[in-house]
Parts: C-alpha cells; sequence; structure tokens
C-alpha cells in the first residue's frame, strides 16, 4: 500500500459511476465479455474534470474484484452480459458462517 488518501465523497461518486455502468440497459444488446463493456466506459471518465488518475484505478480495480469475485470469475473479461444481466440475487442470508452453525449450515443445505 502506498498510503494515498482520498476524498470519501469523490470516491463514493466514483463508484456510483462505476456500478451505473454495470447497471446500463445497453448491456443487454452488448455481445461480449463485462470487461469488454465496461473498461471503456469508465475509462471515458478519465476524462472528467480533475479526478485523480490514482483513484480511477482504484476504483477500476475495486470494481473489477468485487464484480468478479461474487460472480466466480478471475475477472471481468471472463462473464458474459448475457448472464450477468440475467443474475438475481437469491433471497435470504448468503454467508455461511461456520461458527454459528457449523457442519450443520452445510448438510441443512445439501439436504
Amino acid at each position: 500500500t502506498w498510503g494515498e488518501v482520498f476524498d470519501n465523497k469523490e470516491v463514493r461518486e466514483l463508484i456510483n459511476k462505476a456500478y451505473s455502468i454495470l447497471d446500463d440497459e445497453a448491456m443487454e444488446s452488448f455481445n461480449g465479455s463485462v470487461g469488454d463493456f465496461f473498461f471503456p466506459r469508465y475509462q471515458k471518465l478519465d476524462s472528467s474534470k480533475g479526478v485523480d488518475p490514482w483513484l480511477l484505478e482504484a476504483v477500476e480495480l475495486l470494481v473489477d474484484l468485487e464484480e468478479s469475485v461474487s460472480d466466480g470469475a478471475d475477472d471481468l473479461y471472463d462473464m458474459g452480459t448475457g448472464g450477468y444481466i440475467e443474475y438475481e440475487m437469491a433471497e435470504g442470508d448468503q454467508s455461511l458462517k461456520w461458527r454459528i452453525g457449523g457442519y450443520s449450515t452445510l448438510f441443512d443445505i445439501i439436504s
């Protein structure tokens, strides 16, 4: 880590812009990966007035890692836009808590 400190408001705005790209309806008709759709559009934010290039890069990495991990992919280029759009979060607790339920939680899921 290099210890760079960013303005929270600026970070939140940039994250919101990044996720608005991922929520863009144009992705429905896009034939390619989520990475092919997201990265060129995100990099256009680079021309935004006064946005720190380090911040742009940090948010790009954050969004890439977060979305890839939540979808079980190595990066956004491994995810197709069709499957990404159709995915819906299931109801209920998404985490498996070993300390609370232990192996019985796993057996409940399997059975």
